[in-house]
């Protein structure tokens, strides 16, 4: 057992004896993937269960994985999951010519494919341990983050429930097509001009189609809506800020994840906020009409 895994299972029993309100820490451990160091930061499910969900959680280009716990916060959210937020490598993209900022690979075999490598040893250490439920490996990113949980479905498809990217894109299927469809929920802000918004919705109109998706949606919760699929569900979440992080995406995602397991799709119910009174049907109405202005074209 890896030392870090050892650490895992002392933290595991602190937090089966510890009283229910403490928060759970997070634990900085180390992988040596081809000679490469890899680092994340690992926060173990409350509770007694063992075998339970995973999701990887991916920063952005110029992130780390203590920014992207804080921001992301999934930990929080979903206590009973273990949540692991990889570190990036220095990455060489557009907007960083010289590699300064940690990033993830885009396409398959660049940088002799360090990242797809380091999440299969992640998903093989923590399957090993006993600690993964195979039907529920999840995976969300923002910007280059989401970009790499794209190419995650494309490469690994076969190991993942779904994948949450935002403000992010999909690389060119004719390259590197969609062979195990997994279900999908993006977000995406209607002003980001760093990552466009056309660019999103042409990725997003792509995977509805390669999913054969509904062509009109279902509001699936205020400002998103879903496209049941005929091999894999798709909901996308349009909020109207730039290429920030949206501050209801993680709760979102969690609801999400939730709902989808791998080989077992479920078709979820209407939205609580529908029946919670006219105050808050009227938000809802107009995030579903903001929402289908941009995605149902």
């Amino acid at each position: 057992m890896q030392p870090c895994l050892r650490a895992f299972a002392i933290l595991f029993l602190l937090l089966t004896i510890l009283p229910a309100q403490t928060e759970r820490e997070g634990v900085q451990c180390e992988w040596d993937v081809d000679g490469i160091k890899r680092r994340a930061l690992v926060y173990m499910p409350s509770g007694e269960a063992r075998i339970g969900p995973i999701v990887f959680a991916y920063h952005g280009h110029f992130g780390s994985s203590a920014q992207a716990a804080r921001s992301f916060g999934l930990h929080k959210l979903w206590p009973e999951a273990l949540v692991v937020y990889p570190q990036g490598l220095l990455t060489i993209s557009s907007f960083d010519p010289k590699g300064e900022g940690a990033g993830w690979q885009l396409h398959r075999g660049s940088y002799e494919d360090r990242d797809l490598k380091f999440f299969d040893k992640l998903r093989t250490d923590f399957a090993n341990s006993g600690w993964l439920d195979p039907a529920a490996l999840h995976v969300m990113g923002h910007s280059n983050g989401g970009a790499f949980a794209y190419l995650l479905m494309q490469a690994r498809g076969g190991d993942l429930a779904s994948i949450a990217p935002s403000a992010a894109t999909i690389g060119a299927l004719g390259q590197a097509p969609v062979t195990v469809p997994v279900a999908v929920l993006h977000v995406a802000g209607s002003k980001d001009n760093t990552v466009s918004f056309a660019r999103q919705a042409r990725s997003m109109r792509t995977l509805r189609k390669t999913f054969c998706c509904a062509q009109k949606g279902e509001e699936w919760a205020p400002g998103a809506l879903r496209y049941p699929g005929g091999s894999a569900d798709f909901v996308a979440f349009i909020h109207p800020g730039t290429h920030v992080y949206a501050k209801d995406a993680s709760a979102l995602m969690v609801r999400f994840f939730k709902e989808h397991r791998k080989g077992a799709a479920v078709k979820p119910a209407l939205s609580e906020p529908h029946f919670s009174g006219f105050l808050r049907i009227l938000p809802s109405m107009t995030a579903w009409l903001e929402a289908a202005r941009w995605i149902n074209v």
